[in-house]
């Protein structure tokens, strides 16, 4: 009998122990669930977040280009309206004679030495405005483009 009360002692025993564990799993399960839940909702707010933040940043970029390009525009304005008296004189000098001139001709042209011609050709070739032609034998000659006529015109600085 005495094996009997035994066995019931430790049954009863091992089912109340069991219970315990069993109570403590569960809080834990539900702990376990309410953190992830936190965490989907969390992260649902982080993706919407993010894609607000791609869209925002794309738009940035779009406006970005943007201004490059309008700034780029503005600097080549400015740039070509910053020529010198005699820059535009030697421009028109092209515009006018519409042929290919040396450094040579321009400089007595203008009764400047070679170093100071060839300063100002140099600028409107930068600009664009002119360009030049090479041969091994002879100094570069160069001639007015499109550009350096527009300049002319739409100033109308010298031009007639």
């Amino acid at each position: 009998m005495l094996k009997m009360f035994e066995k019931l002692i430790n049954e009863h025993g091992s089912s109340t122990i069991l219970k315990e564990r069993l109570e403590l799993f569960s809080d834990k399960y539900s702990m376990l669930e309410e953190k992830l839940s936190v965490s989907e909702q969390r992260n649902t707010i982080l993706e919407t977040e993010n894609k607000i933040l791609q869209s925002e940043f794309q738009q940035a970029k779009e406006e970005i280009e943007s201004l490059k390009q309008i700034l780029e525009a503005s600097a080549k304005e400015n740039s070509s309206e910053k020529l010198s008296e005699i820059e535009e004189q030697i421009l028109q000098l092209f515009f006018d004679t519409n042929s290919e001139i040396p450094t040579s001709q321009i400089a007595g042209q203008f009764k400047i030495n070679i170093g100071n011609a060839e300063y100002h050709i140099d600028k409107l070739l930068t600009l664009e405005f002119l360009d030049a032609t090479y041969n091994m034998m002879e100094d570069p000659h160069y001639y007015i483009r499109p550009e350096g006529r527009a300049y002319l015109i739409e100033k109308k600085t010298y031009a007639s």
